[in-house]
């Protein structure tokens, strides 16, 4: 499941918070969600005996969620659930909030998810 903007935030709460035993592939792109409640759904006794497989993110560096996206992905690091071998986090350089960004952003996601 990947989603862009508001489509991310869907992504995150509806996919990750509501529907972890059902997806586990996620592409976030320019926006987040509170990594708290994040994680408290994921470590959740329905959710605590599935893992991850991956989950990509990336924003442009003048994105005006980069900030907030690459907080929630530091956070989310610091939980055994998230490695370096399932979570990515992209900048694009030049970036914006936009869909020249988010192509940059769906392209590599797609390289991951399909290897």
């Amino acid at each position: 499941m990947a989603g862009l903007s508001n489509g991310a935030r869907i992504t995150l709460s509806g996919g990750m918070m509501e529907n972890f035993d059902y997806i586990s592939w996620f592409g976030c792109f320019s926006s987040s969600v509170d990594s708290a409640e994040l994680l408290k759904a994921l470590n959740s006794e329905k959710f605590s005996s599935y893992k991850l497989n991956y989950m990509f993110n990336a924003d442009g560096i003048y994105d005006f969620a980069y900030n907030g996206h690459k907080n929630m992905v530091e956070e989310l690091m610091k939980d055994d659930m998230f490695t370096e071998e399932n979570t990515e986090y992209v900048q694009i350089a030049f970036g914006y909030h936009s869909a020249r960004s988010w192509r940059v952003g769906l392209y590599d996601a797609l390289q991951r998810f399909f290897k």
